[in-house]
Order: structure tokens, then sequence, then C-alpha cells
């Protein structure tokens, strides 16, 4: 799983990258890219943006804004993005 993201990673340009698992109903973190596992926060499904996106098995891509248009929260930052 750690090498799959690292080439995710690399292929998409991405800064971090989390790999979550679905473990009975929870996503909970199976691999890590450039800060530590211990900071990564599991999710119920439908739980805020990676759980939502989980339970309705869609994508959402996130831009950086100067706008500070939305706080997200996720298990590893808070960012302030324009969700697409």
């Amino acid at each position: 799983a750690q090498n799959a993201l690292k080439t995710v990673v690399d292929y998409t340009g991405a800064d971090v990258g989390v790999f979550y698992r679905h473990d009975f109903g929870k996503l909970a973190p199976y691999a890590t890219h450039a800060f530590s596992e211990s900071i990564v926060k599991s999710f119920e499904l439908g739980e805020g943006v990676i759980g939502e996106v989980a339970k309705h098995q869609t994508v959402r891509q996130l831009l950086k804004t100067e706008e500070n248009t939305l706080v997200l929260r996720s298990g590893t930052t808070e960012l302030k993005v324009q969700s697409s």
C-alpha cells in the first residue's frame, strides 16, 4: 500500500496522501505519505469530507483559494479550500 500511495502522490503532485481501508463501517488509515501516522484520524462512513466521499463513492477535488471560502478539517490538517 505504501508503494502504491507513493506512486499516486508522485503522479498527482500531491504534497500529502492517505489511503484508508474500510473496516466494519469505519475508515481507518492504511498508508500515509509526508506526515506521521499518529496524527491521521479514522472516520465513520458519512463523517466529514473523507467519510462522505467514501459513503457515496464519489470523487471531490479540493483546491486552495485566497478567498477563504471553506475551512476543511481532515485527519491531518486544516485548510481553506474551494470545493469543485
